[in-house]
């Protein structure tokens, strides 16, 4: 699409090269002398990738073109997730050396070391008398044990690659519905924290796929019911539901207490994980049914008792925990992504939710929410995350709405 006038055109092929765009376009010929003659009367017109590099193609040579799957596929929004880790990661260290500096004047002999978990701990000469802890102005620190912790790199560079690896392994989360996405974004952190003596840090609890707005609280699934106000004793009819919720919060928290920065504690990550899978597999679908009724709305009776009998009919399926090809067969029933929180993030949700929400959500027109989504879709978010209040909002509106509701 040409969207400059002709007169514009016509001056720009009649002005001369700069000394600049002539270099600039001599070099994208890789010296083929005939081939930037041929090019120099329109060179003016010639414009740069996203490189900076002039846009010349020898026959042959392989071209790279923008286009929107990049931002179809979520890959176009990994670099927040870097800088975020950038970002925290030059604070981290912002406020270890301020640390160190305060330690200098109030403890003579005492530096400061990591611990296996990531804690700041503080290490004195093996000469120095034996002591547990010790006051300072930053609080109580506990003396660490040299076998199990190691000092803070003097070089800045070392010291904000630790630091990044701290920040991916015990504050960064992720959702995103497509799964190419969040493949992408444990790559990229991958190849930011990494160090030649250091196995890659295990993600696949942090960095999941689903969709953010359509879900169920971990109370709701315990009752098996979306209304707050029913009487239904869901751990009653389905014991295996809370017994199974406890071993996932509880297999997460051992998650996060392994460190992510050795072999052994990437592998203990991975089996505990995996563990956690196998009822996390069974708590989805029992989640999704239950989110069948949030998108069926009764007009008459027959319909109200149409949802009842079906709901009947969910339950009887679920009173033993489904196996993993049950609850494959059982998982189409609702036909859409889900990400259920409180779930997936049990640990982060025990203390409280998350301190800060990062992200891009879609922008999407109140009026064509319906259109392409569907009329089910739009009244799910207005009743499950808007608390009933219809109106014209966009649907990163209802991101925003979801956000304050997961945080602390």
């Amino acid at each position: 699409e040409i969207t400059r006038s002709e007169q514009a055109l016509k001056k720009l092929l009649d002005a001369p090269l700069t000394p600049e765009r002539e270099s600039g376009l001599r070099a994208a010929c890789q010296g083929k002398g005939d081939l930037f003659e041929s090019i120099k009367p329109w060179g003016n017109l010639i414009r740069t990738d996203s490189m900076g590099r002039y846009q010349v193609y020898l026959e042959g040579s392989r071209y790279v073109s923008d286009s929107s799957e990049r931002r179809g596929t979520g890959t176009h929004y990994t670099p927040r997730l870097v800088a975020v880790c950038r970002f925290l990661s030059a604070k981290v260290v912002e406020a270890w050396n301020e640390a160190e500096a305060i330690l200098r004047n109030e403890v003579e002999g005492a530096r400061l070391v990591c611990n296996e978990a990531g804690e700041l701990q503080i290490a004195f000469d093996p000469n120095h008398p034996d002591r547990r802890s010790v006051e300072t102005s930053l609080g109580t620190l506990e003396v660490a044990d040299p076998k199990r912790s190691e000092p803070l790199p003097t070089d800045e560079e070392e010291r904000l690659a630790v630091a990044r690896s701290m920040v991916v392994d015990r504050c960064l989360y992720g959702v995103d519905i497509n799964p190419m996405a969040t493949e992408m974004a444990k790559l990229s952190l991958w190849l930011i924290t990494m160090r030649k003596d250091k196995p890659f840090h295990f993600l696949d609890h942090a960095l999941k796929c689903g969709d953010s707005l359509v879900g169920v609280t971990l109370d709701e699934l315990k009752a098996f019911s979306l209304d707050k106000d029913s009487k239904q004793g869901g751990s009653v009819l389905l014991p295996w539901i809370p017994e199974a919720v406890e071993r996932v919060k509880n297999l997460r928290e051992q998650i996060r207490r392994w460190p992510g920065n050795t072999a052994l504690g990437v592998e203990n990550r991975r089996m505990l994980h995996a563990r956690a899978e196998e009822d996390e597999v069974a708590l989805r679908v029992a989640a999704d049914l239950l989110l069948t009724d949030a998108f069926k709305k009764a007009t008459n009776t027959a319909e109200r008792k149409q949802i009842a009998m079906a709901r009947e009919a969910r339950l009887w399926m679920l009173q033993e925990r489904p196996d993993r090809e049950k609850a494959s067969q059982l998982g189409s029933i609702l036909g859409r992504p889900t990400f259920h929180f409180d779930l997936e993030f049990a640990d982060v949700f025990a203390e409280g939710g998350f301190d800060a929400i990062v992200g891009n959500p879609p922008f999407v027109g109140g009026k064509k929410i319906t259109t392409s989504m569907g009329v089910p879709f739009r009244d799910y978010i207005v009743e499950r995350v808007a608390s009933g209040k219809a109106g014209s909002s966009d649907l990163c509106a209802y991101f925003f709405l979801r956000a304050v509701g997961i945080t602390k």
